[in-house]
Order: C-alpha cells, then structure tokens, then sequence
C-alpha cells in the first residue's frame, strides 16, 4: 500500500483551523473546509496510507465510508499534483 506524508520541503502553519501551505515552487495553498484539514493533519503526522485517512475522516465526519474513500483518493490526488503530498 503506497504511503503519503505531507511535503517536507513545503511550509505549514495552522491558524484558527484553517490551514496554509506554500510548496517549493511558492504557491500559496489555503485550506478551510474541515475534512480537507483532517486529511492533511493526518498527512503531517507521519507516513501513512489512504486507508488510515478515510479511517480518520470516517471516525471524525459523518460520512459513509465508500463516499469517504472515493472523497478521499481524489483530494489526494489533487494534494500530489500540487505538491503538497508525496509518497513516503
């Protein structure tokens, strides 16, 4: 299972449970809705894989977990295109 951890090379800060990220080539990532701040905290917390995010997504939201995986595998492949996250 291909593992994914937040981009070491790019800046992170949290404030007021929004999150900005600005990645090696300087874009400015603005995060706010809060299923997409759980799914990079848990990118940051260390390497790990789509099945573990949707567990958190899961046990966090009320959201099924077929929605949550489908949800879940396209956010992350927006979050590698940018950038943001890499395979561990």
């Amino acid at each position: 299972m291909q593992q994914l951890t937040l981009n070491p090379d790019a800046a992170y800060r949290e404030v007021a449970g929004e999150v900005f990220i600005v990645t090696p080539d300087r874009a400015l990532h603005h995060l706010s809705l809060p299923t997409a701040v759980t799914i990079v905290q848990t990118l940051r917390a260390g390497p790990v894989d789509a099945p573990a995010i949707v567990s958190a997504v899961t046990a966090r939201f009320e959201v099924d977990e077929a929605r949550a995986r489908a949800d879940v595998s396209a956010f992350l492949k927006t979050l590698m295109d940018r950038k943001i996250a890499l395979e561990a």
